[in-house]
């Protein structure tokens, strides 16, 4: 027996348990949907599904309590986590990173919580208005973000640059901490969600599914998830408020950390302190070849250098003024290009777009951050331009290999080359040694054929099915399912009970090609079994009533 007391229930014992928000859950299915569930993964066309059947998954969640302790609490009532898939992904030309994608309802649950109980974390963190922790600050708004889009990266070194000017004489100690999201100590984000007063039913909850995505280590935040961020950020708290009451004068952006100091003994006093707290506070380290004592000329210098590389060129400025004006400021906005004018097209030339590409990419230390950021404005408006230098050298631009995948999605409506004809040469690529060896390659590359159907290759690409991985194999099922390949979907079915749910999913979205009867027939078992998951059997619904990629 249970009574509802203000939005909860409380059993026969007293035990008080707390269901999800509506509200938030409402926000972070729209979340999902307009800013995707990663930084470094494809959105997956679940979120699509659970878009579209969102009456019947809010109610499903709606009917999840979190008990304190998980005392006397219906295995069924509870909510547990799926977990999610990783891959390694890499981020320079010599530095990779374990990336995570969480399940499609795990991603919807964990960015509620995050919506609903963001601002007590935040809360907790050194107020914004004093210009020293910059990354990552809680500030939801309407169109799905959950952190403050003000430049904070261009403002931690121009503040910086301002500190450090007003130490002529001083000397800044640089430190980067090594190996970050995969170090922090899940009893420090239990202290701090602790110290933020976050219910403890909600912290358990939390707390679980980084032991699960870490297969019970208790270290390591998954990298890649957006609501991930605010959970290492407020692992640091002790760090940021160790450093204030000790009067270091320092600025944070997430790992990278800057103090200024009078002169050079103190700047080694606070390399020793740093060490210190970090060693205390979840035995963090500091990354050698990243740490260093500056004079403050040569800081200034080196920061002036790194704006100068945030900055954009007078050209660049000029296309992305033309795109905010499009997009009012949305940066996630899709705009036809079309309704440029031509004035405003004669910019996007291919001539320009290399002049951008080549000032990122140019160099011993690519900057693929700034890279990617700029492809994904591209996006917005799909110029076809790009496409040849970025085709031409993918071999050294794996690391933005998603953003540029999500950049050529854009242009299938403006690109007036063969589709085909850039299929070959995307075949070739996934021919190339790394891309051979890595998953992550494979299936980023593959999800551009399960996007655009008239790049052809579907023979090619189904010869690779048994060779794969269950992964990569789930974007060769996509791409089937794109080019319409019914037979060879059909005779999938008999897979569906061994593969692993994200493959599984993949295959009842191919009965889409099917004829209606052998669709209904067959969907309609899987929507009955309860041998299938949750998410499963949302995926046979809504192909069942017409979904598709």
């Amino acid at each position: 027996m249970t009574r509802e007391v203000k939005g909860k229930r409380e059993t026969e014992k007293g035990e008080i348990m707390v269901k999800f928000n509506e509200d938030s859950l409402l926000w972070a299915k729209k979340s999902l949907m307009k800013q995707g569930d990663s930084d470094l993964f494809p959105t997956p066309f679940e979120i699509e599904a659970i878009n579209d059947k969102w009456e019947f998954v809010r109610n499903k969640l709606l009917e999840k309590d979190m008990i304190l302790n998980g005392r006397d609490l219906e295995v069924n009532t509870k909510y547990h986590w799926v977990g999610g898939r990783r891959a390694i992904a890499p981020k320079g030309r010599l530095s990779f990173r374990v990336a995570t994608q969480l399940d499609p309802i795990d991603s919807v649950v964990l960015t509620s919580l995050i919506h609903q109980y963001g601002q007590k974390l935040e809360n907790t963190r050194i107020p914004i208005t004093k210009n020293k922790v910059f990354s990552y600050r809680f500030k939801p708004d309407t169109d799905g973000h959950l952190y403050d889009q003000n430049n904070s990266w261009i403002n931690f070194w121009k503040f910086s640059l301002e500190y450090a000017q007003n130490l002529p004489d001083g000397y800044i100690l640089v430190a980067d901490i090594s190996d970050f999201y995969n170090q922090v100590y899940h009893h420090t984000v239990e202290n701090e969600l602790d110290r933020a007063s976050i219910p403890p039913e909600i912290k358990k909850l939390i707390i679980e599914l980084l032991s699960k995505l870490t297969d019970r280590v208790s270290r390591g935040i998954p990298v890649g998830p957006h609501p991930s961020h605010l959970l290492s950020e407020i692992s640091l708290n002790p760090i940021d408020h160790l450093l204030e009451l000790n009067t270091y004068h320092h600025c944070r952006y997430s790992d990278d950390i800057h103090i200024f100091c009078k002169n050079e003994i103190q700047a080694q006093i606070a390399l020793y302190d740093l060490v210190n707290y970090l060693d205390n506070n979840g035995r963090l380290v500091l990354q050698k070849s990243k740490t260093s004592i500056m004079p403050s000329k040569d800081f200034c210098k080196y920061a002036e250098e790194k704006i100068e590389d945030i900055t954009t060129s007078d050209l660049e400025g000029e296309i992305l003024r033309i795109i905010d004006k499009y997009s009012f400021g949305d940066r996630y906005a899709k705009i036809r290009y079309n309704t440029l004018s031509l004035q405003e097209r004669a910019l996007f030339t291919e001539e320009n777009l290399e002049k951008i590409f080549v000032k990122y990419v140019d160099d011993k230390d690519p900057n693929f951050k700034r890279l990617r950021w700029l492809l994904r404005r591209l996006a917005q408006v799909g110029p076809p331009e790009g496409i040849p230098f970025l085709i031409t050298n993918l071999k050294d631009l794996m690391p933005a290999l998603e953003d540029i995948c999500t950049y050529i999605i854009s242009t299938e409506n403006t690109y007036s080359g063969r589709w085909e004809e850039l299929g070959d040469e995307l075949i070739l690529d996934l021919e190339l040694p790394i891309v051979n060896h890595s998953e992550y390659l494979q299936m980023t590359l593959i999800s551009l054929f399960s996007k655009i159907s008239d790049l052809n290759h579907i023979d090619k690409l189904l010869s690779m099915y048994d060779k794969s991985s269950p992964t990569v194999r789930r974007k060769i099922v996509n791409a089937a399912t794109k080019a319409h390949e019914n037979y060879w979907l059909f005779s999938r079915r008999d897979q569906l009970r061994e593969s692993g749910t994200w493959l599984r999913r993949s295959i009842i979205l191919g009965a889409s090609t099917f004829t209606v009867d052998e669709r209904n027939a067959w969907l309609a078992k899987i929507i009955k079994d309860s041998n299938y998951t949750f998410l499963e059997q949302i995926v046979a619904q809504w192909v069942k009533n017409g979904g598709k990629i």
